[in-house]
């Protein structure tokens, strides 16, 4: 495989030229810098993965998948850790529930 593919094909991100994993300490420079000029809040690509993950979750995506895309072995690292709710989700189940409550 070239290196494009077999990057493509290991869900890679972030590369180097040869196609390899990049540290997250080679990327978070330039993304804050980008963040920066962007007049946004300092964030690690780290965190990127807590963000792809909790919008997974608040459009969803059952948890199996998100925990493959993800890439974790287990489950409940994926439900536990990374998952976090949004406010506005939890806003929307509250009224879910008040309407089968009231109907």
């Amino acid at each position: 495989l070239q290196a494009r593919e077999w990057a493509a094909d290991n869900g890679l991100v972030f590369t180097n030229r040869a196609g390899k994993p990049v540290s997250p300490n080679h990327v978070n420079p330039h993304l804050t810098r980008v963040l920066k000029a962007a007049g946004l809040p300092h964030k690690r690509v780290h965190d990127l993965r807590h963000t792809a993950v909790s919008i997974l979750h608040a459009l969803g995506v059952d948890m199996k998948t998100i925990s493959e895309i993800a890439g974790h072995a287990n489950i409940s690292t994926t439900a536990n850790i990374y998952a976090h709710v949004f406010a506005s989700v939890k806003q929307d189940a509250i009224e879910a529930l008040s309407r089968v409550m009231q109907g």
